[in-house]
């Protein structure tokens, strides 16, 4: 393994591809995806200079990373041989290659990851890894990484594989599989080895593409955050094609499974052939070897014995050079082993040879001289003789001495025997050369591995390099050794090397790999078609399973869309009896079931809907009459409505009822009696109706009461020909139509009356001559009276809906109408023509207090006004008058002491005089300030304090108070803001309040005098434990000169009733108002209110 920081060196190079298959997929491969680029291409026009500048900067990055750093195989991998002999640079690991590029997916999109991943594949292939198929496999890996993490399909896998990681999880299988398809078509499709090796080359490419694209997408799903790397959150529009029905869930379950099933069990049945094809042609090489070996020391022995044979021949020995001339001429002529025979003296001089007789020809080697110089010494050796640049084959050469009957050595005879040509070898090289059929060859090389026999006579002499590691395949020898290498041409090959026991030989077999993937093919062809036919058959099983799982649950998708759309008419036609069937036949209950609640819903609605519609009492309860009939199937249907006095008042109707309308009052007597009553067959219809020639053609009946409040309204009673079963549910379904009866019939009566009761009120509102003016919440016009909309000068209807505002121009009468803070407010309205009107606004609300509008009354009160104002100028006028001899009579009474002395009864007179003296006098006071405050006549208004002014009255009336054996106590608020207004007239007002709880409470009692802040206004309280005053006496308690005659009586006081009225005339001076909440036998509280802003 080795890492390089920098790859880019030299001009860039692609390896020529293994095969046409392969340039042809190439081609198609970058074809669909510059057609993909391009129909993705829209983002890319609408980027702007900034984007552009990003993306190119994202590609040179792309293209960099593929280079640096990358990380190398270990150095057997640096080259490999391809499966026609062609070199391919070893596979690369580029750690941040795809870090680029996961980030144009998330950020840019289709288009623009394609183009970081061509420019990384481009540099990829031009100087990483020489490899074609890196362009086209760079831009699949960017547009699956966008594709994945753009795509906007629901669910929380397609959510998960939105993220950085799981999608590069997920594009790193699919382009796996992409890869696998590329590998078997570019290594020689149609042989077990190109398959054999692109499966290798595929095996090596997982830890690398993996790494790469998992690598990626773990830094930045770590990153993506902190970094704030821009990432998709597209808008969920789309369902999953895998998630659109049952069967697309099965079939993308199991036909991606069961495809890489097939797929594995293929390339599972391929590995297993080629290894079992391997074996057996192994097993076929080493039993050719094992008998060329066994037939070699045949050879050897055979030769050594021949040579010791022809050495001791009579003629050989004799002194004649014919005689041994002769002896080898017959002894190469008689036994076809030896090419050549040379026979050497004592001294080792070569003295005749045969066939080439000329010895010097012969072209002895020195391996054969020091054989023969071995053999002088009585020891017979063997040498092998290579033929140099000749294209003769090797020899095999035996030198064996010539002795005499002494043992004395007189020559040495030395023979060549040919490998190739000898009798005895030819068999041995036959086989070699026959091995599987005649596609493989054998050669023999002796122990230093120089070859000895090969059908290339160019090789023999030349060594040859035994492989560094062997085949791990089980032999039955175990001196023999298998290998898989290149062959002279580059193709793989298998070779066998097997030593010969005994002999300084070694037997080597070559067999091209092609005879390995034609007994490979011979052995999986029959399974694969197999597989296919099972993978196949398989297919359709799955796609008809699924559709046989899918059809029934479509139908009953089918019927609950039906059911949906109210449609219950169609059954649902699914029945069986495992869980779908089951299934199917609940769908089909609840289909009944349901459509039986809705047409009874219907009727219901139908029933409701006439009822709400209309209140003309036969319209109304006719639906209820026709759902009757159709909810009970019953033959006829009468509703019976009962006068006060018990008898039928009035009947409805339905279906053949012409005959049982005589039997209304029966029934209805029967209703009264016992309630609903049920009669299931004909014999309990005559008992109960005996008398009564109509019951004798009934079967069945049933009558339901209608009852409101307790009362019996009447019956709904149906009637059947033949005997009926009145379930219990269906009579609570009829009881509810009764009862939607009774609410049509209480209605229709209660409009009836309603509608007297609107007719006497709108006779009412014409005649009255008072004004009368409704709003609503919205301060609308509601309703004007014909006096109203006279004195408005508008018309009614013309008014209706419009604006408080827009219709009446007195602000008085507005902010009457608008008063909220009491239950009803009053007050007095000029009219521009002089006229003054009294007018009464009342709240109107619903149950829960929620203010539903206002009421308001006027009524004119002009010639009230003016005789009021000419009784208050006669008050004024008199007690002027009477102010002076007031004066004058108590001077005088004072007096008469002085004149002489007063009796006691004298005395007497004189102090009652006095006494009434003083109460005109007061009575006098007191009417002319009222009429000074009617008449605004006072000081100027001033800053005042409501808390100041009880405290100096309250400290006043400790006195009188105390005198009364009463408890005056006092509660003010210190933080009372100032008010503004009259102080002389508001401590009258508190003042006469004050008096009259001292005055009316009863000895022992107690007075509480308290100040505080109402929302905008100062209120003065003043609580009493007095006698309290009675409901009917508070309406009229401020007028003038009104008096309760039994309070006064009680307290033994004589009142004019002119108190409460001043404080009424100051408080509405003052823009208040003075009230009281009293309890006869509790005691009174009076409040005393003034605007802070007054």
């Amino acid at each position: 393994m080795s890492i390089s920081f920098w790859s880019f060196s030299g001009l860039p190079q692609l390896t020529p591809l293994a095969s046409w298959p392969g340039l042809i997929w190439l081609l198609a491969y970058t074809t669909a995806l510059t057609f993909t680029l391009l129909r993705n291409r829209q983002p890319l026009l609408r980027l702007e200079a900034r984007n552009w500048l990003l993306l190119a900067v994202a590609c040179g990055l792309g293209a960099l990373l593929s280079g640096m750093p990358t990380v190398r195989g270990g150095a057997a991998a640096d080259l490999e041989s391809a499966a026609n002999g062609a070199l391919v640079a070893s596979l690369i690991f580029s750690p941040l290659a795809s870090i680029p590029l996961l980030i144009a997916a998330g950020s840019g999109g289709i288009a623009p990851a394609m183009l970081v991943g061509f420019a990384g594949g481009l540099a990829r292939a031009g100087w990483v890894t020489h490899h074609a198929f890196a362009i086209p496999e760079g831009m699949l890996s960017g547009a699956l990484l966008a594709m994945l993490v753009q795509q906007n399909y629901s669910g929380r896998l397609a959510a998960l594989v939105r993220r950085p990681l799981p999608a590069a999880l997920a594009a790193t299988l699919l382009l796996l599989a992409a890869n696998l398809f590329t590998r078997v078509l570019e290594f020689a499709p149609g042989t077990f080895s190109g398959m054999e090796y692109g499966l290798q080359r595929w095996v090596r490419e997982l830890l690398p593409v993996s790494a790469e694209l998992l690598l990626a997408g773990l830094l930045l799903q770590l990153l993506q955050a902190p970094l704030r790397i821009p990432w998709p959150h597209p808008h969920i529009t789309r369902t999953a094609p895998y998630a659109s029905s049952l069967q697309q869930r099965i079939l993308f379950t199991f036909v991606p499974a069961a495809l890489c099933t097939a797929a594995l069990l293929y390339l599972l049945i391929a590995r297993i052939a080629s290894n079992v094809a391997t074996r057996i042609v192994i097993s076929q090489m080493e039993r050719d070897a094992q008998n060329v070996a066994e037939g070699v020391p045949f050879f050897v022995a055979s030769g050594a014995s021949l040579i010791l044979d022809v050495a001791q021949s009579p003629s050989l020995l004799s002194a004649d050079p014919a005689l041994r001339a002769a002896e080898l001429e017959r002894s190469t002529r008689a036994i076809p082993y030896f090419k050549q025979l040379i026979y050497f003296d004592a001294a080792g001089a070569p003295l005749l040879g045969y066939p080439e007789a000329d010895v010097t020809r012969v072209g002895l080697t020195a391996a054969e001289l020091d054989a023969v110089n071995l053999a002088q010494q009585g020891v017979p050796q063997q040498t092998f003789v290579f033929p140099g640049q000749s294209a003769a084959q090797a020899s095999l050469t035996f030198a064996a001495p010539t002795t005499a009957a002494g043992g004395a050595v007189l020559g040495v005879l030395l023979g060549r025997a040919d490998l190739a040509s000898s009798p005895l070898m030819q068999p041995l090289v036959a086989s070699l050369q026959g091995t599987m059929a005649g596609e493989g060859l054998g050669f023999i090389t002796d122990a230093q591995l120089r070859i000895l026999y090969h059908p290339n006579p160019q090789l023999v002499g030349q060594s040859w390099q035994l492989p560094a590691s062997e085949l791990s395949v089980p032999q039955t020898s175990s001196a023999g050794k298998a290998f898989r290498l290149p062959g002279e041409s580059g193709a793989l090959q298998l070779v066998y090397f097997l030593p010969v026991a005994g002999q300084p030989w070694n037997v080597v077999l070559q067999v091209p790999d092609a005879a390995v993937a034609t007994q490979a093919r011979q052995i999986t062809l029959p399974l694969a078609g197999g597989l296919l036919l099972v993978s196949v058959a398989g297919l359709l099983v799955l796609v008809l399973l699924s559709n046989r799982l899918a059809a029934p649950l479509h139908k009953l998708e089918q019927a609950a869309d039906a059911m949906t759309a109210g449609k219950f008419g169609q059954p649902v036609g699914v029945a069986g009896t495992d869980e779908v069937g089951r299934l199917g036949e609940s769908f089909e209950r609840m289909r009944a079931r349901v459509g039986s609640q809705v047409r009874e819903l219907g009727v219901l609605l139908r029933a409701t809907q006439g009822v709400s519609g209309s209140l003309d009492l036969q319209k109304a309860l006719a639906p209820i009459l026709q759902g009757a009939l159709e909810l009970s199937e019953a033959d006829s249907a009468q509703l019976v409505l009962a006068a006060a006095d018990g008898a039928v008042s009035q009947s409805l109707s339905a279906g053949a009822a012409s005959e049982t309308g005589n039997l209304n009052a029966s029934v209805l007597a029967m209703v009264r009696k016992t309630g609903t009553v049920q009669l299931q067959d004909a014999a309990s219809v005559h008992s109960a109706l005996a008398g009564n020639a109509a019951a004798s053609k009934l079967g069945a009946l049933l009558a339901l009461p209608l009852v409101h409040d307790g009362t019996l309204l009447g019956t709904l009673w149906l009637a059947y020909a033949g005997p009926h079963n009145f379930a219990p549910a269906d009579v609570d379904l009829l009881a509810t139509l009764a009862g939607q009866a009774v609410l049509g019939i209480v209605n229709a009566r209660l409009y009836h009356e309603s509608e007297s009761d609107r007719l006497q009120l709108s006779a009412i509102l014409k005649s009255t001559p008072d004004a009368v003016i409704v709003t609503d919440a919205a301060e609308r016009m509601l309703l004007l009276n014909p006096a109203a909309a006279q004195l408005l000068q508008v018309s009614a209807q013309a008014a209706s809906g419009r604006p408080l505002r827009d219709t009446i121009k007195q602000a008085e009468l507005v902010a009457i109408l608008r008063d909220t803070s009491a239950a009803k407010s009053n007050g007095e309205v000029g009219w521009d023509d002089g006229r003054t009107f009294a007018a009464s606004a009342s709240r109107i609300t619903d149950s829960s207090g929620k203010l539903l509008g206002n009421v308001a009354v006027l009524r004119d009160v002009t010639n009230f006004k003016l005789i009021d104002q000419r009784k208050s100028d006669l008050v004024a006028a008199v007690s002027h008058h009477l102010k002076n001899p007031l004066t004058f009579l108590r001077g005088y009474a004072t007096m008469l002491p002085v004149v002489g002395p007063l009796n006691l009864r004298q005395q007497e007179y004189t102090d009652k005089l006095g006494v009434e003296i003083d109460r005109i006098s007061k009575l006098v006071e007191e009417l002319l300030n009222l009429a000074r405050i009617e008449a605004a006549v006072g000081p100027a208004s001033a800053r005042c304090n409501l808390s100041s002014i009880a405290h100096s009255l309250v400290d006043q009336a400790q006195a009188s108070a105390a005198g009364r054996n009463l408890l005056l106590e006092m509660n003010l608020a210190a933080d009372l803001p100032a008010i503004l207004g009259d102080e002389a007239q508001i401590r009258i007002a508190l003042s006469n309040l004050l008096e009259n709880a001292i005055k009316f409470s009863k000895p022992g009692g107690r007075v509480l005098v308290s100040t505080c802040t109402d929302a905008d206004s100062a209120l003065f309280t003043v609580e009493d434990t007095g006698a309290g005053i009675s409901r009917a006496d508070l309406p009229r308690l401020f007028d003038k000169f009104f008096t309760i005659k039994a309070s006064a009586s009680a307290a033994g006081l004589r009142d004019q009733g002119l108190g409460l009225a001043i404080v009424k005339s100051i408080a509405e001076r003052h823009n208040g108002r003075v009230w009281v909440e009293s309890q006869l036998g509790k005691g009174s509280t009076f409040y005393f209110s003034v605007p802070q802003t007054a």
